[in-house]
Order: structure tokens, then sequence, then C-alpha cells
């Protein structure tokens, strides 16, 4: 019997014995064995031989420390292996002992360890015994067949006869042939053959038997293959693999079904595994949109390559942010850059896939392109000559927004604007449509420019206008937007029509606060227009407040407009700052450009970081020696501008507070006057 175990473990590869079926069976048999490598590093004992010696650590350790004080002994037994003998007979404590030594072969026939079977002749039988109780009781099928015409069964354990519904008294039962299944006999046969003849140790496959049940079962075989007899005899186990290839079909019938499905629509699909934070996409996908098939840093990889559009960026981060946060599904639109390069609106849907624990591990999603969808909505939203919002749409929005914000104890927390051109009737009457279009498309676009994305700006109908700021920073806020409108609306038409010259458009502009002046759409309607009437009746080109004494509100505003449009003209860098806080107030024109900021984006930032891209206040700021009575000049170089600078700076009352007022001249626009300003500093 250790005989065909010694044969059996010879041609079992290393990996087979981290099989945990495999190391309770040898732990269970009856004699002492070990394995270990070539170099006599012990990688395995069995309980037999474990209860036989003193207690310790044998693993990863020399056999000299297994072996104790019969080292002279065993090391003969492995020396006796080398010259080729495998068998010796020992007297161990004054009792015989027959060890039998193998080598362990990998899938290359090469060596890679040894295994020692110790034995006393006397327990072979009561081993046997014990052995065939072990493997008729085994979970899997183990049996040994000779390689012959028919597969002919030499043995197999209850197991295999269960598994296969056989009678081992049927005469058929020996002929395996009779109950594969036709269609693997052959290649089955050629697998078995290939084998043999490369002399493999080992050899798997899978098969389908005809059970006496009158079903077909799918069964997996793991097999040594000895060649000690005439006709090869391969020994192993198999395990009954029928539901598992019935759910491989169902799920190869889903996914072609799915796939099918798939191919029908335009919708794309593609796999986000939670926890590397990658997306994998489909063929359809990469077709779609291109790239790699693995998008590595989701979501940020996505929006910093520009694959999403900035407009959407906060909206595709929030989506997957709610996949991390444990949402079992979301869903979001945003506007994705495709294979062409243009960007399209997707409506993304993710649901969540969980492991066996309730744990969220990937989630699919599926994208379909709505761009058509959207372009008809946006054009149901839009004017047709502006493309600012319509009344209706605009309606709709500013209402959606006071219903999300009722009874709020803050005031200023948004406002109406509402805006008339002033003369425009006449205008249009007296130069045609055709040019009263153009100077509404003009208006509207200088509109855009003077407010921020999520300002509402909508045209109500003829030549008027209405915008709605939501969350206002502050009252002051809105006053600065009035201005900028009023200033920018006023400028020239250079060469939009004909009659440029004959029309200077100006307007006037009223506004309603929410929720001071109405909780609704219909209140801030009528006091923004009533404001509006108040500004155009008192002189026109200019904003008023509902509820505000036009006299001195139309005095300031005149004010302000005056020095900012002056400013504005100016080729120098001018701004205006808070000498307390350093809060930018005003920047004009040029210094917008020069920073590469809009009109508004400076709002509530401080002079040191847009004009020096610092995070704190200057160290040579000299706000404490200025005065308002004369500039203090001084020359600089600014390494956040790249730029030399000719500077002055003095004292001025800005909206009733004292404020720094700077003014740099660029030395490398006019080095003469540069030179002249530095001469008389």
């Amino acid at each position: 019997m250790e005989k065909k175990w010694s044969q059996l473990i010879r041609k079992a590869g290393y990996n087979d014995f981290q099989s945990p079926f495999l190391r309770e069976i040898l732990d269970t048999l009856p004699f002492s064995l070990f394995i270990a490598d070539l170099d006599q590093r012990v990688l395995f004992v069995n309980q037999t031989l474990l209860s036989k010696i003193p207690p310790g650590d044998y693993i990863g350790h020399s056999c000299k420390k297994l072996y104790g004080e019969n080292c002279d002994t065993m090391l003969c037994a492995y020396r006796q292996l080398q010259k080729g003998h495998t068998t010796c007979l020992f007297n161990l404590k004054g009792k015989t002992r027959k060890v039998q030594s193998t080598y362990l072969y990998d899938c290359h026939h090469e060596p890679w360890g040894y295994c020692e079977i110790i034995t006393d002749p006397n327990e072979i039988d009561a081993a046997e015994h014990i052995l065939k109780s072990i493997v008729n009781g085994a979970p899997e099928g183990v049996f040994r067949i000779c390689y012959d015409d028919v597969f002919t069964v030499l043995y197999a354990n209850g197991t295999f006869s269960h598994l296969h519904h056989f009678n081992p008294e049927d005469s058929d039962f020996l002929n395996l042939t009779t109950h594969l299944h036709p269609q693997d006999f052959k290649q089955l046969r050629s697998e078995i053959s290939k084998a043999i003849q490369r002399k493999d140790l080992t050899v798997t496959f899978e098969a389908r038997i005809q059970c006496t049940d009158g079903l077909v079962h799918w069964f997996n075989y793991s097999c040594g293959i000895d060649y000690s007899n005439p006709s090869p005899i391969i020994s192993g186990f198999e395990i009954d693999i029928t539901a598992q290839k019935d759910l491989e079909a169902k799920l190869r019938l889903s996914e072609k079904q799915l796939k099918i499905a798939f191919a029908q629509t335009n919708d794309t699909i593609w796999n986000y595994d939670i926890h590397t934070h990658t997306i994998k996409q489909s063929r359809f996908s990469i077709r779609q949109f291109g790239g790699p098939e693995i998008m590595r840093n989701v979501p940020e990889g996505q929006i910093e390559s520009g694959f999403v559009h900035p407009d959407s960026a906060e909206t595709y981060r929030q989506l997957h942010q709610k996949i991390i946060s444990g949402n079992r599904k979301s869903e979001a639109t945003v506007r994705l850059r495709h294979q062409d390069g243009n960007y399209e609106w997707e409506r993304i849907k993710y649901r969540v896939i969980l492991d066996h624990s309730g744990n969220p591990i990937k989630a699919i999603g599926i994208s379909k392109n709505i761009s058509a969808e959207m372009r008809a909505k946006s054009q149901a939203q839009l004017d047709a000559l502006t493309q600012l919002y319509n009344r209706a749409f605009f309606e709709e929005r500013v209402t959606a927004y006071l219903c999300d914000h009722p009874n709020t104890q803050r005031h200023s927390q948004a406002a109406l604007l509402m805006i008339d051109l002033d003369d425009f009737k006449s205008a249009n009457d007296s130069y045609g449509h055709a040019f009263g279009d153009e100077v509404l498309r003009v208006i509207s676009q200088r509109l855009r420019s003077c407010f921020r994305y999520n300002d509402l700006i909508a045209r109500m109908g003829g030549d008027e206008f209405a915008i709605f700021l939501p969350d206002l920073p502050s009252e002051d806020f809105a006053h600065k937007r009035a201005l900028e409108v009023c200033k920018t609306l006023q400028m020239p038409l250079y060469g939009v029509t004909p009659h440029y010259r004959e029309y200077q458009p100006s307007c006037s502009l009223g506004i309603a606060f929410f929720p001071e002046h109405g909780t609704l759409f219909s209140d801030l309607y009528q006091n923004a227009d009533t404001a509006q009437y108040n500004a155009k009746r008192t002189g026109k080109n200019k904003y008023a407040i509902y509820g505000v004494e036009m006299s001195s509100e139309s005095s300031s505003s005149a004010n302000w407009m005056n020095k900012e449009w002056l400013m504005d003209e100016l080729d120098e860098l001018v701004y205006i700052s808070n000498i307390t806080n350093y809060d930018l107030i005003y920047l004009n024109r040029a210094g917008r450009k020069l920073t590469g900021i809009g009109n508004i984006d400076y709002t509530g930032k401080k002079c040191y970081e847009i004009m020096r891209g610092r995070k704190s206040p200057c160290p040579h700021c000299n706000n404490h020696q200025l005065n308002p009575e004369k500039f203090i000049s001084w020359r600089n170089f600014n390494p956040h501008l790249d730029k030399s600078f000719i500077m002055k700076a003095k004292l001025v009352p800005w909206d009733g507070v004292l404020s720094r007022m700077e003014y740099a001249l660029d030395t490398d626009i006019d080095p003469e006057i540069s030179k002249q300003m530095e001469k008389h500093r």
C-alpha cells in the first residue's frame, strides 16, 4: 500500500500539496510521512510522524532536526535515494522499519523535492483498511483507470460510483467509454495521448458523463499518470461541476442577450471599480469616447484630462462620490468629450454590485447620449434671437429657487434685476428691425460678460431683459453688477451696424431683493419693474433699488459709474483696495486683462492674492505711509506678473470709505514715459 501512495505522491506537483483535501488525507495515514525540498528543508510532516517525535517547529528547518537521534540512519536513506535506491530497511530502536523514498517532480519533469514514508511491515494490513475507509469517505470521486481501448476502471471509491450512479456489480461499470459523452471521447483520448507522449506526470481535463439516472453530468478530473505498467495507469480525483457549467451557460446567454440589446441602442456600458477608482470601458464605449480601456483615478483623472466638460466637473465628481459614500445607485447628466473631440450630453446611471458581505465593490454604468433631447429642450427654453432664456423658463427657474428657500431669515439672499433699453423703440423704428435685432444680440452678449455662470439671464420680450442673482455674497454685489451693466451697455456700438454713430445705447435698471421685496416671483418682478421705471423717469442710464429714494441713489450710482468708466479707459493698471482687510474693491480693464481674470472674479478676494499671487499681505506693504494729499512713487518688479512697473499710490475716498488707489505703469510699454516718471518721482 505504501508503494501505491509513494507513486501517487511522486506524481503530485508542489501546488497539489497546498490542497487541504490532500493534506488532510496525508495527515490521517497510519504511517509516518514527511516531504522536504532538495536542500533537505522540511515542507510537510503528517500527524502520524508528529505524534512520534518531540514537539517542535519543524517546517522550514533542516531534516536533521526532524531525524533527531536517528539522523545518521535517515541520512543514509537519503543517500540511497540519490544513488537510485528507493527502499531501505533499518533497525530503529530494536524494531525493523522500512523507509520508502521518492523524488517529487514538477510538470517539466524536474525534481523539486522528495518524500519519505516510514512504515512498520506489521502495520501494513491495518493501514490498508484505514486508507480504504478514508478514500471511500472522501467527498470527491477517487479512481484508477487503465489507459486502454475502453478506459477500464481498476478502482473507484464509493463517491465515484455515487456521482456516476454506477452499480459496481454491473458488467459495464468497468468500461468507462460506455458512459462518456460521444463528443468528449475523441477529445479526451487525444488530450491524454498527448500528455503520455510528452511523459507528463499529471493531466487535467473536463468531460461529460451519461449517468444511469438518464442525465448528463459535467466532471472535472485532476490525475497523475503512472508509467510503471505496460499500459499507463491514470489515478486521480473528480468533482461534479454540472451546476457550475449550467451557471456559465446562463451567464453566456445573458451576456449575449445583453450585447444584442445594447447593439440596438446608442447606450454605452462600463465597469467602475470602487476600490481602485478605475473604469473599464467596453469596446463600444471606446469607439464612442476613445481613450484607454482602463481609465484611472476616477473621477479626478477624467476632469483634469478634459474628458469631462468644465461646467460638468462638479456634477461628475458628485456622481461618483455618492457611490463611494454607499449609495446603491447614482444618476447625473453631464457633458463628456467624444472621439471626434466634441462634447455631448450624456445621462449616466450607476447601479452598485455588492460582495457576499454586502459591501459595495463595483458599479455598472450605463451612459445614454441625450444631446438631441437637450438641444430640443434648450430650444424650448431659449429666446430664438438672443439665445438667452425665454420668459417662461426664466420664471420657472426663479420660482423653483424661491420654493427651495422659503421663510429665509437672511436679508438680500437673491436679487431680481429688470433692464429696459433707453430710447430703443425710436431707434428701431428709425433704422429698421434688422438694426434692432443686431443691437439686441450685441446687448445680450454684453450682459453675459457681466454675470456669473450660475446667474440667470433672460429676454422678457422686446427690449426688456431680466437677471436673477441667486446666493448673493452681499447686497453690495448686486450694486456692483448693476453699475457694471450700465457701464457696459452704454459702450458705443462700433462697427455693429452702419447706424452705430446715430444710436448711443444705455439702459435703466431696477433691483428688487429677496426676501425683503417679495418671496414670490410675481412680487419681485413687479417691484423690480417699478424700480426700473423710477430709474428711467428720473433721467435714464442708471439703476434704482425698489423703495429707495431716487435722488440720492441716482447721484451715488452716477458717481460710481463716472469713476469706473474713466479708469477703464486708461491703458495703465489701476486698482482700489481696502486698507484694513486688503479686499480688492475695483480693478480696471487694463488690470483685468493683465491678471487674466474676468469682470467679477476678483470680488471678495485680496489685493495681494490677485496682484502678487501671495497668500498673505506683502511684507513691503506701505498702506501706513499713504495719505490723501499726494502720491507715493517707487519702482517695482512684480514676479507674479513678470513685469517691472513704476508704481504710484495714495489714499482716496471710495464709496464713503478711505481706500488705497494704486497706479502702475508698465516700463516695457513706453520706456520714454517711464524715464520721465522716474525723473520726477
